[in-house]
């Protein structure tokens, strides 16, 4: 019922002493969500994911024998791109994708795709695998400033919608 006029205003409403004589003060909330759209596009020049795409893949098997995980096929597919696809249709525009075992091939794949058309930089760990944690704190940099950043694994396979998620992050 979060902003939706069901709940008393002092549950709701940050001017919940503002309601009018219109609006039933025990159950109409005066205020408008958050146009989470309008506050990116004004807040943000950039809306950020960092991609962990440096994994070995070994629980693939045979898929991963001469490839890295990244670019695995799925209907016919890289779970990369489908993955930069996805965020890209949710407003994401700069990436960062850590790479490991055969990292080459994933450069050259984003190469050879114009980095779908989104700006992506990566952070290279072919020397050594530097596992989840580590891969962040290599990435810090990518965090700085205060805006949300997105950490997503290759190999999820999801159609979250992304725009609610962080509508819902930046309400509460």
């Amino acid at each position: 019922w979060l902003h939706r006029g069901e709940a008393p205003l002092s549950v709701l409403c940050r001017n919940a002493g503002k309601a009018t004589e219109k609006t039933p003060s025990k159950y109409r909330c005066p205020c408008k969500p958050p146009d989470v759209e309008r506050l990116v596009k004004k807040n943000r020049k950039k809306m950020k994911a960092f991609i962990l795409a440096a994994g070995l893949g070994s629980r693939l098997g045979d898929l991963t024998k001469n490839k890295p995980k990244a670019l695995v096929q799925l209907n016919g597919q890289a779970l990369l791109g489908r993955l930069i696809g996805h965020l890209k249709s949710q407003g994401f525009d700069h990436f960062l994708v850590n790479i490991h075992h055969y990292g080459h091939m994933v450069v050259d794949y984003l190469k050879n795709n114009h980095n779908f058309g989104v700006q992506i930089e990566l952070s290279d760990e072919r020397s050594l695998l530097l596992d989840t944690g580590g891969a962040i704190l290599k990435a810090r940099h990518f965090f700085e400033g205060n805006e949300p950043v997105l950490i997503h694994n290759v190999d999820i396979i999801s159609e979250v919608n992304l725009k609610e998620m962080l509508s819902y992050h930046l309400k509460n």
